[in-house]
């Protein structure tokens, strides 16, 4: 099976993932991979070039892939167009640091903590051309500590996303569908990192006392 999959070469979860599927024999036994990403990196591409082609985004898939048989975003800070999503045989997918439906939105691991949330998580599910609105396909929480920052949920978010990965894409060979990802929360863009701490004090403030918490600006997704 061929796979395609869109990080950033300096992405914290794409290199996490990414070295976890180098060292997944598993893995690299039943999955050819090329990897498109935003600019080229010498570091990344001596510890992945190995197994993995690695090429450097021009907006399109390179002339000399045939047979795409899955596509994945992983931490892509871009929208890929329709005619690129139709290029995968099997399913396009996108890696999403939540627990989908709800916290929708990018790098939501600040708008976690700054909520100051019991649980976070990571999901995989069908990308569609609607943000972070494909069904979900496979999912897992971890629960959050005081002592957590932003990069520490980004990291164990991203840990467990490797495996999720390919549990997803065994799962899509055997027919499955998933499940519904409608509605949750869409979390805004964040102004600067003061509003995040601003917001991070306030609800340790709010939920130590027992009150209700103010959450940072989201909308409801439809």
């Amino acid at each position: 099976m061929n796979v395609v999959i869109y990080t950033p070469s300096r992405s914290v979860k794409g290199r996490i993932v990414i070295d976890y599927l180098y060292n997944n024999n598993f893995f690299t036994k039943n999955y050819s991979v090329s990897i498109i990403t935003d600019v080229e990196d010498i570091d990344f591409t001596e510890k992945f070039g190995s197994k993995f082609d690695i090429h450097i985004d021009d907006g399109k898939i390179p002339k000399n892939f045939t047979n795409v048989d899955f596509i994945v975003t992983l931490g892509w800070g871009g929208i890929l167009k329709n005619d690129i999503i139709s290029k995968a045989n099997c399913a396009a997918l996108n890696c999403h640091s939540s627990m989908l439906p709800d916290y929708k939105g990018g790098s939501v691991y600040h708008h976690y903590w700054a909520n100051c949330e019991d649980f976070s998580g990571a999901t995989i599910h069908y990308l569609t051309d609607k943000l972070d609105s494909g069904n979900i396909i496979a999912q897992s929480q971890f629960k959050l500590n005081f002592n957590d920052t932003p990069n520490s949920i980004l990291q164990r978010a991203s840990e467990l996303t490797g495996p999720l990965l390919v549990e997803a894409l065994l799962k899509i060979q055997l027919g499955y569908q998933g499940e519904p990802n409608n509605g949750g929360r869409y979390f805004l863009k964040i102004k600067s990192t003061y509003q995040v701490i601003f917001y991070r004090i306030l609800n340790c403030c709010l939920k130590k006392i027992g009150l209700r918490k103010k959450l940072m600006p989201y909308k409801f997704f439809k």
